[in-house]
């Protein structure tokens, strides 16, 4: 069983924080730990970012990934996961399921996320016959 990490909650002053602060909101986590300005903006403000929701179905191969928090319009705060894939696509979505289950996985690796090679899309339907969706590790 994977050993349970704390991810969200982190601030600035936190030894585990490593991540920029983003225009909209804070880097909770992100691999690679250093990125350039651009690579940040490019996950967290591009664009051209897609829902994740379009690559339901699909095996991605995730080369950078940003977990952040982001305030609506609302004054609501959201939990975004951004995931590059290796042909240079961005996706990002706000789905708590794909959270949740994103950081069981940082939890199994222990943050090393180069143990992480392909991940799938996966699109269900909740109970209320409403669409989310999540993932599996492919390995």
């Amino acid at each position: 069983m994977c050993d349970s990490i704390s991810i969200v909650g982190m601030t600035h002053n936190d030894r585990a924080f490593r991540g920029l602060t983003a225009k909209k909101g804070n880097t909770m986590k992100n691999y690679p730990e250093t990125m350039t300005s651009k690579e940040s903006y490019d996950m967290t403000e591009s664009i051209g970012i897609q829902k994740l929701s379009t690559a339901a179905g699909q095996i991605l191969e995730p080369v950078a990934y940003v977990l952040r928090e982001d305030t609506n319009s609302d004054g609501e705060i959201n939990e975004i996961v951004s995931i590059k894939d290796a042909d240079g696509t961005v996706y990002a979505t706000n789905s708590k399921t794909f959270a949740r289950e994103f950081k069981k996985v940082l939890d199994c690796v222990k943050d090393d996320f180069s143990q992480v090679h392909h991940i799938e899309v996966v699109q269900g339907r909740s109970k209320n016959n409403r669409p989310y969706i999540s993932m599996r590790w492919v390995d």
